[in-house]
């Protein structure tokens, strides 16, 4: 069994308690604060019946997101991320496909969800009572096998959801660590909408590795002037970017002495030359993972094509060889 997430953060928030763990518009939430937050959350969400085997909506548009992702976690429930941006027909779709009995939320996005066959617990409007839970959770046995999220993608018009199982999200952590050398002295910025496969890339790893998490506002991604800004003003020393912006963000004048990686995501018209670039940097540090170009009709292309890049390999989920 890898080192789960859960445990690592409540290793940070022992030994660093004071640490900031994320911040954002001035506002910081240290290590300590987070571990309580979150155990918090998850004594009210056992006190629902989740668990074990069970799926928990998050619908949240606010850096609480990673308090109640981790929250949910600690039960051994999986966190099912609900963009508030979505349709509120697309959220009951997928809420009512995984099945999800508690769904987490905050006052001003609650309403974007319809009423349904889950309850709904909001980290302000349900305040008082989170706040008067215990300060521990002793969190439960967990098997690599046992997912940790679920996230809906869509292929041809059709959304599934696919279970991102804990072992899967423990080697993503790890690889990024090691890739990008991922100590406590870094700080990362978060961009990525919270139902995008970027978003557990860009706050799992950091908070795992005891780093500092910028969030960003929504929308701020598609902004290279603010984005270039941010890193600057937050001392950020690894950048997500969408693959849209990454180019013109790398061209601008960014505070190179600080920014030591910029990593660049997204669903932008890959080249092979790029691919080919990419494969050269993943080189001695992905774990069994392949890459490869496909057109629209998911067919392989010859070097030189553009096309969708696509990622195989066990962090991305299980049961997901395309993701």
């Amino acid at each position: 069994m890898r080192d789960r997430i859960v445990d690592l953060i409540t290793v940070r928030a022992r030994s660093s308690p004071d640490a900031i763990a994320f911040a954002h518009r001035g506002v910081a939430i240290t290590y300590r604060e987070l571990e309580i937050r979150a155990s918090k959350v998850a004594n009210v969400l056992r006190l629902l019946g989740a668990g074990l085997g069970a799926t928990v909506g998050l619908l949240l548009n606010s850096p609480q997101l990673a308090v109640g992702a981790l929250g949910i976690l600690k039960t051994g429930a999986a966190y099912l991320p609900m963009d508030p941006e979505l349709a509120p027909e697309h959220l009951t779709f997928i809420a009512r496909d995984a099945g999800v009995p508690i769904v987490i939320t905050e006052d001003a996005v609650a309403g974007r969800i319809p009423f349904g066959p889950w309850k709904l617990i909001s980290l302000d409007g349900h305040r008082p009572e989170i706040d008067r839970q215990s300060d521990e959770f002793p969190a439960p046995p967990l098997q690599d096998s046992d997912v940790a999220y679920v996230i809906y993608r869509s292929f041809a018009g059709e959304s599934d959801g696919f279970p991102i199982e804990h072992g899967s999200l423990a080697d993503l952590a790890g690889w990024f660590r090691d890739a990008f050398d991922l100590t406590p002295a870094d700080r990362v910025n978060q961009v990525s909408r919270v139902a995008s496969d970027a978003f557990a890339c860009e706050l799992w790893p950091a908070l795992a590795a005891g780093a500092s998490v910028r969030f960003s506002d929504p929308g701020a991604a598609y902004d290279v002037s603010g984005l270039r800004a941010s890193f600057d003003a937050n001392g950020i020393t690894i950048g997500f970017a969408p693959a849209e912006m990454a180019e013109s963000l790398l061209g601008s004048s960014c505070d190179e002495t600080r920014v030591r990686w910029a990593v660049t995501s997204g669903s932008a018209r890959t080249h092979s030359d790029v691919l080919e670039r990419l494969e050269a940097a993943a080189n001695g540090h992905t774990r069994k993972a392949r890459l490869g170009l496909f057109d629209d009709r998911m067919r392989l292309l010859p070097e030189g094509e553009a096309g969708e890049l696509f990622v195989a390999g066990v962090e991305c989920g299980a049961n997901n060889p395309q993701a």
